[in-house]
């Protein structure tokens, strides 16, 4: 499938000569505490926000990465940051990859998706939306079809690495010294055939080759999924 490139389409222009600190100065007024030890003001939220453009991701241009500090004015999840950003004029789609990593489709200057950011961040801080609707399959449904392959996976060999608190992720000594892993996730994005992952379950697997291995394993419940 052939990439799509978005930076073959120009950018607006900026819509001030300062679009940040025009939002800032719309934005002005309380906002609410999440943490009774933690203060919460504009100037803060400034400095927990860093927008760049980004081919990371087919039919997204740009990223938004917020640091762990966003907590304090808003839980992006929780608090539905991803539909408050589809609304903001000049977004056309945005893809929330995580909690803390926010990919975009907009033709807005760089200044200008700042200030996008900005203002959903301090409209959900004041009146907090509910989460975006996701295909993603949640922890608990993954723990649960992780707890329902174990018994095929335990007749081939497999041992849960700590079954007592998660049936994710399996493990097998071989001879030789050979130790493979398998971790079951919830599947994210797309492949490169465009089908997506969303809503199926994802199979990481891997093995430790002595040999090849930079440092020896203490212990195989300290392993996690090798990645192929």
């Amino acid at each position: 499938m052939a990439r799509w490139w978005r930076r073959d389409r120009d950018r607006r222009p900026p819509s001030s000569a300062d679009p940040v600190a025009a939002a800032v100065a719309e934005l002005e007024g309380p906002l609410r505490r999440r943490y009774a030890d933690t203060p919460t003001s504009l100037e803060d939220l400034l400095r927990w926000v860093e927008v760049s453009e980004s081919d990371d991701l087919d039919g997204f241009d740009t990223v938004a990465v917020l640091s762990d500090e966003i907590h304090a004015h808003c839980d992006p999840y929780d608090d539905g940051l991803e539909s408050a950003l589809a609304d903001q004029p000049g977004i056309e789609d945005v893809l929330a990859e995580d909690r803390d990593v926010v990919y975009l489709r907009t033709s807005l200057a760089l200044p200008d998706v700042t200030a996008a950011v900005l203002r959903a961040v301090v409209e959900v801080n004041r009146s907090p939306r509910a989460p975006a609707p996701t295909a993603v399959l949640s922890d608990e449904l993954v723990e649960h079809l992780a707890a329902t392959v174990r018994p095929v996976m335990e007749e081939a060999g497999f041992v849960a690495r700590d079954a007592s608190t998660s049936a994710r992720y399996f493990h097998r000594e071989t001879d030789g010294g050979l130790v493979q892993s398998v971790m079951v996730a919830a599947g994210l994005g797309e492949t490169a055939d465009g089908a997506l992952r969303e809503g199926r379950l994802w199979v990481h697997a891997g093995t430790h080759v002595p040999e090849m291995a930079h440092r020896a394993l203490r212990s195989p419940d300290l392993i996690a999924a090798l990645r192929l």
